[in-house]
């Protein structure tokens, strides 16, 4: 098995090269050491998984598909190292169609934030935990992230997976009700049709919110919100494109 530490940081710096290659986005360093340091592996489950790799075409288009490893050979199905490589999304339940989410993706969204040191961040739709625990190693002991996921499996999973870092809570429940009280950044992991009043008052001045405003198909665009000393100034941002959850439970 390859040095986990090394592949993590390779994969850390694939995602940083991409980004700044195909949209010009800078990734901050506390974000790529983040991902460089967080154990995929440990949220997702041991081996084999079921992986869509990202890929490009002989015309250079991106593109996709689903592979589940051979169960037979585990000296390869269950090698960690998978979850490193192309850009990988990773399955978390094949019969409903949940993944882990593209990192190149999560990691555009999460940059928007702007996160600091310190700061109190809301995750709405926080899924097993993974972006979760990439937030909290940026903003530090010194801040808090707060998860919500309204499934109660995943929910349960979540919990279970950050119980080492002692500045995250995980609350099952609606994400759209959810008043999380003075919030620095909030990153809403699910598409909706439009920002919920507790998001809003939830923002402190100088507050950050990115929310994916979709349909139910999934179609839509990424919203980026701050909130300022005369109200709210928003604007939608051009990013890598990511199949998004519906958020199930929310009331419009």
């Amino acid at each position: 098995m390859s040095d986990l530490n090394a592949v993590r940081r390779r994969y850390a710096e694939e995602i940083r090269d991409v980004l700044k290659a195909r949209f010009g986005m800078a990734l901050s360093k506390p974000l790529v050491d983040a991902f460089g340091k967080v154990s995929r592996e440990h949220f997702l489950g041991p081996g084999p998984w079921v992986v869509r790799r990202i890929t490009k075409n002989i015309r250079g288009r991106f593109t996709c598909w689903l592979h589940r490893s051979d169960p037979i050979d585990d000296t390869t199905t269950a090698d960690p190292e998978h979850l490193y490589r192309h850009d990988a999304i990773v399955a978390i339940d094949v019969s409903r169609g949940l993944n882990n989410g593209q990192p190149s993706g999560l990691a555009s969204w999460i940059q928007l934030l702007e996160l600091r040191r310190g700061d109190r961040v809301l995750h709405v739709g926080c899924g097993v935990g993974y972006y979760t625990a990439i937030m909290a190693e940026v903003v530090g002991p010194t801040g808090q992230v707060i998860g919500i996921e309204i499934d109660p499996g995943l929910a349960a999973r979540a919990c279970q997976n950050l119980t080492y870092l002692e500045h995250v809570k995980i609350v099952h429940g609606d994400g759209g009700e959810y008043v999380a009280g003075p919030t620095d950044a909030i990153f809403v992991n699910a598409g909706t049709t439009h920002p919920r009043r507790a998001w809003l008052d939830s923002l402190q001045l100088g507050g950050r919110l990115i929310i994916p405003l979709t349909t139910e198909n999934g179609r839509g665009a990424v919203l980026s919100v701050k909130c300022g000393s005369r109200g709210y100034a928003a604007r939608f941002v051009s990013l890598p494109r990511s199949s998004i959850v519906w958020a199930v439970g929310t009331k419009s």
